[in-house]
């Protein structure tokens, strides 16, 4: 992402929101299925010990930073994830889910 949080956001929503109006609904079903039982379970419970939201909005910044790594993907065409190679994916994430609640 570049210095502008907002400016990035809205492009990857913009090119997501482009990507997915293409895909079939096999095409997003066999997606979300895949999306469900590797990369949830792998970005919430292993990379860096998982991502524990705390406080009264966690369950939201939980979904906010999984949406983030879902529309990366599919604007990128990725289909897997390497722990290793994508640290700056889950700091955006991360950043992306924190943004919302800053509060909390």
């Amino acid at each position: 992402m570049g210095d502008n949080m907002v400016e990035d956001i809205t492009e990857l929503k913009r090119e997501f929101a482009e990507k997915f109006r293409r895909m079939s609904d096999e095409e997003v079903e066999k997606f979300d299925e895949w999306f469900a039982e590797y990369v949830e379970p792998f970005v919430l419970h292993e990379f860096y010990g998982g991502y524990h939201p705390r406080g009264k909005h966690a369950s939201e910044k939980r979904q906010k930073f999984l949406d983030y790594i879902y529309m990366y993907l599919i604007v990128h065409d990725l289909d897997s994830l390497d722990e290793r190679e994508d640290q700056l994916l889950f700091s955006e994430a991360l950043k992306y889910a924190e943004e919302h609640y800053k509060d909390d």
